[in-house]
């Protein structure tokens, strides 16, 4: 075979949400859009708010159209993420600025690219929640990890932190949770953050946790010293030991972090 089997196997199996989607655009051409009630794939059903079609009308109009549909710098336009930054801190009480955001073509780039940069070698697991965006699993195996699901909760579709935190070890890399859940909608509940927040879910047998590989920057910027630590005792579950990076790291280097020494 000329193609990569694993991804002809990923691409030869049928979304069911698209089949539904395709199935809802045949009906709807027999009996009448306004007889199908589509819940398949997420179209939304109410208008954009005012501002964003009037703020379009304005960009083609009055916006000098080579800059408008030319390329940006590769993270971004600056004054579009110095603008969600200044979003995010007026509405979370955050300290981002334009250098914390890179701007992707949706949440799949976006997910797809994190995926490949926290997966160093076949064993890794990303942990999700079902039901869950099935396109998931097609991101994580095309990083080359292994997507492991969290049994749903039919009754209230919350999270099972007991079935979750069974399904920690040494290989995970990362635990995906989204809320609003695709595809169910539920959102979870105060408690449920709490539970994330509190510590309920424990990462206790991982080992060192390496912040900061893809450039991430912290304010102030964090060292191993006792500021870090001071942090550290705040984050997520109880994790062994922590390090704190500004600046990116060589596969070898991360490697080597979690490589036990006699």
């Amino acid at each position: 075979m000329v193609v990569n089997e694993s991804m002809y196997q990923l691409g030869s199996v049928r979304s069911a949400i698209r089949e539904l989607f395709e199935y809802g655009k045949k009906r709807a051409a027999i009996v009448g859009k306004e007889n199908v009630y589509d819940f398949s794939i997420g179209n939304p059903s109410i208008p954009a708010p005012q501002i964003v079609n009037d703020t379009i009308k304005e960009l083609v109009t009055d916006y000098d159209s080579v800059a408008l549909h030319g390329y940006t710098s590769a993270q971004g336009d600056v004054e579009t993420r110095a603008a969600i930054a200044e979003f995010l801190n007026n509405t979370h009480g955050t300290h981002f600025n334009a250098d914390n955001l890179y701007m992707t073509m949706g949440a799949a780039a976006s997910l797809s690219v994190c995926f490949r940069a926290l997966t160093s070698d076949a064993y890794d697991e990303f942990i999700t929640i079902a039901p869950y965006f099935p396109e998931y699993k097609v991101f994580v195996n095309a990083a080359g990890a292994r997507l492991v699901e969290v049994p749903a909760d039919t009754e209230h579709f919350q999270i099972d932190f007991e079935a979750l935190e069974e399904r920690i070890n040494a290989h995970t890399r990362g635990v995906i949770i989204n809320s609003p859940n695709n595809p169910s909608g539920t959102v979870y509940s105060e408690g449920e953050a709490q539970n994330i927040i509190s510590g309920k879910l424990k990462f206790s047998d991982v080992g060192k946790l390496v912040i900061g590989t893809l450039q991430f920057q912290t304010v102030p910027s964090l060292t191993e010293g006792a500021t870090a630590q001071d942090w550290g005792a705040h984050y997520l579950g109880a994790l062994d030991q922590f390090h704190f990076y500004n600046k990116a790291l060589k596969r070898s280097e991360i490697r080597n972090l979690y490589v036990t020494k006699d």
